[in-house]
């Protein structure tokens, strides 16, 4: 069975708009994914969430508030 890989999530606010991104704990590699309005933070985040787990990844979180 293949190892399972961490891949977190990372939303940091800023305003009305919010920055995503995704960090790789094992590479220490972080991969800006772009920034979106905050009212579509449901959607954007639960599709890309559903996508890694759908890859057999497990998923965390981190949110941040303000310039990362």
């Amino acid at each position: 069975m293949p190892k399972q890989l961490e891949c977190r999530i990372v939303i940091t606010y800023e305003g009305d708009k919010f920055a995503l991104g995704m960090y790789d704990p094992l590479s220490m590699r972080y991969e800006p994914l772009g920034r979106h309005p905050v009212t579509s933070i449901k959607k954007v985040v639960g599709d890309l969430k559903m996508r890694m787990e759908r890859e057999r990844h497990r998923v965390t979180f981190s949110e941040v508030k303000g310039p990362r």
